[in-house]
Protein backbone atom coordinates (compact mmCIF):
# COMPACT_ATOMS: atom_id res chain seq x y z
CA UNK A 1 0.00 0.00 0.00
CA UNK A 2 1.38 3.38 -0.73
CA UNK A 3 1.34 6.41 1.31
CA UNK A 4 0.31 9.68 0.07
CA UNK A 5 2.31 13.02 1.73
CA UNK A 6 -1.09 14.14 2.77
CA UNK A 7 -1.82 11.05 4.64
CA UNK A 8 1.76 10.77 6.99
CA UNK A 9 1.37 14.01 7.54
CA UNK A 10 -1.62 13.44 8.75
CA UNK A 11 -0.80 10.29 10.95
CA UNK A 12 2.23 12.30 12.24
CA UNK A 13 -0.01 15.39 13.65
CA UNK A 14 -2.43 12.84 15.35
CA UNK A 15 1.01 11.15 16.97
CA UNK A 16 2.27 14.32 18.12
CA UNK A 17 -0.93 15.23 19.20
CA UNK A 18 -1.09 11.66 21.55
CA UNK A 19 2.68 12.18 22.90
CA UNK A 20 1.69 15.94 24.31
CA UNK A 21 -1.59 14.56 25.23
CA UNK A 22 0.52 11.88 27.12
CA UNK A 23 2.18 14.24 28.80
CA UNK A 24 -0.38 16.12 29.88
CA UNK A 25 -2.47 13.22 31.53
CA UNK A 26 0.90 12.59 32.93
CA UNK A 27 1.57 15.69 34.58
CA UNK A 28 -1.54 16.33 35.61
CA UNK A 29 -2.83 13.04 37.50
CA UNK A 30 1.32 12.13 38.92
CA UNK A 31 1.53 14.42 42.44
CA UNK A 32 5.41 14.09 42.58
CA UNK A 33 5.19 16.37 39.77
CA UNK A 34 3.11 18.99 41.03
CA UNK A 35 4.41 22.38 41.43
CA UNK A 36 3.00 26.00 42.57
CA UNK A 37 4.46 28.72 40.67
CA UNK A 38 3.73 31.36 43.88
CA UNK A 39 5.36 30.61 47.01
CA UNK A 40 3.17 29.56 49.76
CA UNK A 41 4.44 32.48 51.98
CA UNK A 42 4.37 35.19 48.67
CA UNK A 43 2.63 37.90 50.63
CA UNK A 44 5.41 37.72 53.73
CA UNK A 45 8.03 37.63 51.33
CA UNK A 46 6.48 40.55 49.30
CA UNK A 47 6.45 42.74 52.89
CA UNK A 48 9.72 41.87 53.67
CA UNK A 49 11.25 42.94 50.47
CA UNK A 50 8.81 46.13 50.79
CA UNK A 51 10.76 46.74 54.57
CA UNK A 52 13.89 46.18 52.57
CA UNK A 53 13.32 49.27 50.25
CA UNK A 54 11.45 51.64 52.68
CA UNK A 55 14.90 51.12 54.50
CA UNK A 56 16.99 51.94 51.98
CA UNK A 57 14.96 54.90 50.97
CA UNK A 58 15.18 56.49 54.45
CA UNK A 59 19.08 55.97 54.27
CA UNK A 60 19.63 57.36 50.87
CA UNK A 61 20.78 60.82 52.70
CA UNK A 62 23.98 58.67 53.71
CA UNK A 63 24.41 55.84 50.79
CA UNK A 64 25.02 58.36 48.16
CA UNK A 65 27.96 60.05 51.27
CA UNK A 66 29.25 57.11 52.34
CA UNK A 67 33.18 56.75 52.12
CA UNK A 68 35.53 54.11 53.60
CA UNK A 69 39.13 54.46 54.60
CA UNK A 70 41.70 51.86 55.72
CA UNK A 71 43.59 52.16 58.53
CA UNK A 72 46.38 49.96 59.49
CA UNK A 73 43.75 48.03 62.20
CA UNK A 74 40.72 49.61 61.14
CA UNK A 75 38.29 49.97 58.11
CA UNK A 76 36.35 53.22 59.18
CA UNK A 77 33.07 54.07 57.52
CA UNK A 78 31.65 57.38 57.43
CA UNK A 79 29.85 59.60 57.61
CA UNK A 80 26.62 57.72 59.25
CA UNK A 81 24.71 59.33 61.90
CA UNK A 82 26.22 60.22 65.23
CA UNK A 83 25.50 58.12 68.38
CA UNK A 84 23.64 55.40 67.02
CA UNK A 85 24.44 51.43 67.14
CA UNK A 86 24.87 49.65 63.73
CA UNK A 87 24.40 46.22 62.21
CA UNK A 88 27.02 45.20 59.80
CA UNK A 89 26.77 42.20 57.75
CA UNK A 90 29.61 41.32 55.41
CA UNK A 91 29.24 39.53 52.20
CA UNK A 92 32.05 37.93 50.21
CA UNK A 93 30.54 36.38 47.15
CA UNK A 94 33.48 34.08 46.59
CA UNK A 95 34.31 32.98 49.87
CA UNK A 96 30.50 32.73 51.98
CA UNK A 97 32.85 31.66 55.28
CA UNK A 98 34.28 35.06 55.34
CA UNK A 99 30.81 36.38 55.74
CA UNK A 100 30.12 38.34 59.37
CA UNK A 101 27.73 40.32 61.10
CA UNK A 102 28.62 42.47 63.90
CA UNK A 103 27.13 45.11 65.68
CA UNK A 104 29.49 48.36 66.48
CA UNK A 105 28.52 51.94 67.74
CA UNK A 106 29.71 55.12 65.71
CA UNK A 107 32.12 56.94 67.64
CA UNK A 108 31.58 59.73 70.30
CA UNK A 109 31.12 62.66 68.89
CA UNK A 110 31.94 61.16 65.93
CA UNK A 111 30.32 60.02 62.21
CA UNK A 112 32.61 56.93 61.83
CA UNK A 113 32.38 53.54 62.52
CA UNK A 114 35.18 51.39 62.63
CA UNK A 115 35.89 47.56 61.68
CA UNK A 116 38.47 45.65 63.02
CA UNK A 117 40.56 44.87 59.40
CA UNK A 118 41.01 41.10 60.21
CA UNK A 119 37.17 40.44 59.21
CA UNK A 120 37.90 41.34 55.29
CA UNK A 121 40.46 39.94 53.25
CA UNK A 122 41.70 40.97 49.78
CA UNK A 123 38.77 41.18 47.24
CA UNK A 124 34.89 42.61 46.78
CA UNK A 125 32.77 42.92 49.40
CA UNK A 126 29.43 43.84 50.36
CA UNK A 127 28.71 45.52 53.24
CA UNK A 128 24.78 45.89 54.16
CA UNK A 129 24.65 48.31 57.39
CA UNK A 130 21.17 48.28 59.18
CA UNK A 131 19.85 51.55 62.13
CA UNK A 132 17.23 52.24 63.29
CA UNK A 133 16.29 55.61 64.11
CA UNK A 134 13.13 57.28 65.80
CA UNK A 135 10.87 54.15 64.52
CA UNK A 136 11.98 54.05 61.33
CA UNK A 137 14.61 51.49 59.84
CA UNK A 138 17.60 52.66 57.99
CA UNK A 139 19.61 50.52 55.45
CA UNK A 140 22.73 51.24 53.22
CA UNK A 141 24.30 48.40 50.68
CA UNK A 142 27.73 49.47 50.11
CA UNK A 143 30.48 47.82 48.11
CA UNK A 144 33.86 47.92 48.37
CA UNK A 145 36.90 46.35 47.08
CA UNK A 146 40.05 45.35 49.63
CA UNK A 147 43.65 45.81 48.22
Amino acid sequence: MKFSWSLVMLISFGLFICFIGYFVVKINSDPKLKYHLVHPNYYQEELKENDKNTALNNAKKWMYNLNHRNDKNYLMLYPLPQNHQFNVLGYRSSNPEKDFSVTVKSEKNGDTIRLDQLLFDQGVWKLTIKWDEKGKAYRIDYKLTIE
